[in-house]
């Protein structure tokens, strides 16, 4: 399954939202997801994540992750917010 991330950085605080990814960006692979894609717009208002995810239980394991609790302080601190949305491919 695809999941599609798109996040606002308007007024983030962006060393605590770097620091955040940075830490949990490499938890990923613990549960075989894949991150795509990985773009920032040009005047850094926001960043799109793609991610490949073997199903939703691998998905649920990453969220519940121990390790990425520990940093979540980083995330709400740095204001982010973003949007998921479930894709599938079309051929």
């Amino acid at each position: 399954m695809i999941i599609h991330a798109r996040i606002d950085l308007a007024g983030v605080d962006l060393e605590k939202f770097d620091a955040y990814e940075a830490a949990v960006i490499p938890l990923l692979d613990r549960y075989g997801i894949i991150m795509a894609e990985r773009l920032r717009a040009e005047d850094g208002s926001c960043e799109v994540h793609v991610l490949d995810v073997p199903d939703m239980d691998a998905m649920e394991r990453f969220r519940s992750d121990e390790d990425r609790a520990r940093v979540q302080h980083l995330w709400d601190e740095s204001g982010a917010t973003g949007i998921i949305t479930h894709m599938q491919r079309i051929d």
